[in-house]
């Protein structure tokens, strides 16, 4: 039915526009009406799903432009390579990403009333703790071993007992090329992995650690990580 209406409305209309008196439109209306008329019929029309398009202007976008003064800085933990947080990275004994800090031999060691110090370093194919036992450490061919020597010193008046095996210490040789050796575990008596002994009331003991490396590799400018479990002591070798 409202197809029926439709086109009858548009029969006269077409009737109307073609003249009885009424007034003429011009070339341009005749064809505006027309295709006005074709849309309105095309659109009632069963199974047509397409109608006219007419064209509608639109808007351009506008782009918002930021003067130079008006451009916003980045703020400072936008900088390149700045991977540190505030109230942290100005500390600068402090990593962040492995939770440690930077700290004194002692700390790390934590013995109490023992004061533990760096003694010396040396490179050798054996070692042994003294001349009157069988027990040692030998390098293998083509290599060597790094001796490090620590003193600890008992200041107190009274003897200290002390067991390192329980402190869960690691000790790390930083080689000039930025290899890294962790020490080799011993069975020798005053190797610091497991040392348990008495120091007596204002005497000195000895400790060791012992790394293997390649003959050809230079240590002069090699540094020892003392690395416990919050806290970390670097020694220049």
């Amino acid at each position: 039915m409202k197809k029926q209406t439709v086109i009858g409305m548009a029969l006269i209309a077409a009737l109307g526009i073609s003249g009885c008196g009424v007034t003429e439109l011009n070339e341009e209306q005749n064809a505006q009406a027309a295709e006005y008329l074709a849309g309105a019929m095309l659109k009632y029309t069963t199974g047509y799903e397409k109608s006219l398009i007419y064209a509608v202007a639109t808007p351009e976008p506008t782009v918002s432009t930021l003067s130079p003064e008006q451009t916003q800085a980045p703020s400072p933990t936008d900088k390149p390579g700045d991977n540190t947080m505030p109230g942290k990275s100005g500390d600068p004994a402090s990593n962040e990403e492995n939770n440690t800090v930077l700290s004194d031999l002692n700390d790390v060691l934590d013995i109490a009333k023992c004061k533990v110090a760096y003694k010396s370093m040396k490179e050798c194919n054996s070692y042994k703790e003294s001349e009157n036992t069988s027990i040692g450490v030998f390098a293998e061919d083509g290599r060597k071993l790094i001796v490090v020597k620590f003193q600890i010193k008992n200041p107190s008046s009274k003897d200290v007992k002390i067991d390192l095996h329980k402190n869960d210490v690691t000790y790390q040789l930083v080689l000039p090329d930025g290899k890294v050796v962790t020490s080799q575990l011993t069975l020798l008596g005053n190797d610091m992995n497991y040392l348990s002994t008495t120091v007596k009331k204002g005497k000195k003991a000895e400790g060791i650690v012992v790394f293997e490396v390649s003959k050809k590799t230079s240590v002069s400018d090699a540094k020892l990580k003392v690395i416990g479990k919050n806290t970390t002591a670097e020694i220049a070798l």
